[in-house]
């Protein structure tokens, strides 16, 4: 058991089994087993192979996720000709950053493949279309499902021929997310607010403990 709780979570103690149910471990098993590939939330095999419960593999998942033994992030899939978002669940120790994950060729890869030889990781998206990397309406697509760029309007200087001036104009721009993988959290996974100390300076602590109850 040692040994597979080290390749499962080596980077803390066996003491967090006690902390864990068995459908806990069952999920960290079936993740593990999949390696850098991980688990899906949607598709024929996923983790609903062991909880059918959307919401109950939910909390069993965030718990994984709170504890620090899983990592997951949002991706796209073409399901019966529709993109959806899921969730790509892996052990820690598979983690990835988002831009390391995506197609090694295609449309998302010569995108990618430019935007990092740019300054600042981006470009106008008319660039982008006009040097033929993507199509328009694969521009609008980009801006809905995948999670690696982000979109944002800037001022840019522009020489207005007719007036002989330079005026400034706004233009839309595509960038590689800087958003570090490992401190995001996913839209459906957020923390709750920390609790402020209620520890009271002068105070003693069985004085302070009668107070509260």
């Amino acid at each position: 058991m040692e040994e597979r709780w080290c390749a499962l979570a080596g980077h803390k103690p066996m003491t967090y089994l006690a902390q864990m149910t068995h459908v806990h471990y069952c999920l960290l098993e079936l993740i593990g087993r999949a390696r850098g590939n991980g688990q899906m939330t949607i598709g024929r095999t996923n983790l609903n192979k062991i909880i059918k419960d959307p919401k109950t593999l939910f909390y069993n998942r965030k718990y994984l996720r709170e504890i620090d033994l899983i990592r997951t992030d949002h991706i796209s899939q073409v399901v019966a000709g529709k993109a959806l978002k899921a969730l790509l669940v892996r052990l820690k120790r598979f983690h990835q950053p988002s831009v390391l994950t995506m197609p090694k060729r295609g449309a998302l890869h010569n995108v990618v493949t430019y935007l990092l030889q740019q300054p600042d990781y981006s470009e106008k998206t008319e660039v982008i279309v006009k040097k033929g990397l993507i199509t328009q309406k694969q521009n609008r697509r980009l801006q809905k499902t995948v999670n690696i760029f982000n979109f944002e309007e800037r001022m840019v200087a522009a020489d207005d021929k007719a007036k002989k001036t330079t005026v400034n104009l706004k233009r839309k721009f595509i960038y590689l997310s800087s958003k570090s993988d490992e401190s995001s959290e996913s839209d459906e996974e957020t923390q709750e607010p920390p609790m402020k100390s209620q520890y009271k300076v002068g105070v003693s602590l069985m004085r302070q403990a009668y107070e509260r109850f």
